[in-house]
């Protein structure tokens, strides 16, 4: 998923890069259909802001496990016991 065929004020979106499998074919908004197979048709003014808590589990507990994932993590292996060259040594 990308931002760019979202009509927003913004040029991101929460969900980049998350995979979706299947989209809305129409969205009714207050009793009108204001997404029909991908087109838009809306009044400017017409929405209504639904206030929300930020930072929801459903998408942010994704980027904390990627981020915890994604931490460098100590690899254990047995020392070197190999021959040294010694470059210092003319």
């Amino acid at each position: 998923m990308s931002f760019l065929p979202f009509s927003q004020a913004v040029d991101f979106n929460i969900f980049e890069g998350l995979e979706c499998h299947g989209v809305p074919v129409y969205v009714i908004s207050r009793g009108k259909v204001v997404v029909d197979h991908g087109k838009i048709d809306v009044v400017k003014g017409s929405g209504k802001f639904i206030p929300r808590k930020p930072w929801t589990d459903f998408v942010y507990s994704r980027v904390h496990q990627r981020d915890k994932v994604d931490q460098p993590q100590k690899v254990e292996r047995e020392p070197y016991t190999g021959p040294v060259i010694d470059l210092s040594k003319k």
